[in-house]
Parts: C-alpha cells; structure tokens; sequence
C-alpha cells in the first residue's frame, strides 16, 4: 500500500526546504517498486492558486492548492520562508491549524 506524502508551500518558499525532502522521497520510489512506493503530491498554501513562487524567484507550478484536497495525505511537509505572509495565505493558515 502507498504511503501518501504532502507537501504544502508557501510562497516565498526557499527551494531546498521542499525541493530536498521532494528528492528523497523520489529517489526512495526509484528503489521501492509499486505498490510500495510513496504517494507525492503538492499543493500551495493559497486557496486561489495552483502556483507557488521560490525565495529565488522560481515559478512553480503544483498539483493543487489546499482548497481541494479531499483527504489528508500520511505525512505532511510545510515549507515556506521568513517574509511576512501573503495575504492569498490566510486559508492555508486556517487549513492547518483545523488539521493540526
């Protein structure tokens, strides 16, 4: 059975603090055959975007946004920077503290 992995990104996120849990996980489904292998999905914090900016200016596009996220994944990884935060956040906030 797979092991479901979430990863939830607020933008400005520094790179390495999804993108090295991110690669760990892809390269342990590398060693791991289905249906072993981990669930990746991830989603940005904001309710109104399927996107995701980096501390260095990285566009990213995502899976989802947490407004559609019907179950929660095993394991949850929350990324984001020091910058003050986005108003497009405040739902993200919400969201977690509801599932915390």
């Amino acid at each position: 059975m797979s092991i479901s992995i979430g990863f939830v990104l607020f933008s400005p996120v520094p790179e390495m603090d999804f993108i090295g849990p991110l690669e760990v996980f892809r390269a342990a489904n590398f060693l791991l055959k289905p249906p072993d292998q981990y669930g990746i999905d991830i989603f940005s914090a904001s309710f109104k975007s399927k996107s995701a900016v980096g501390a260095s200016g990285l566009k990213l596009t995502l899976n989802q946004n947490l407004k559609f996220l019907k179950r929660l994944p095993h394991t949850l990884i929350v990324a984001g920077g020091p910058e003050p935060m986005h108003p497009d956040h405040k739902n993200g906030v919400e969201w977690l503290f509801g599932v915390a």
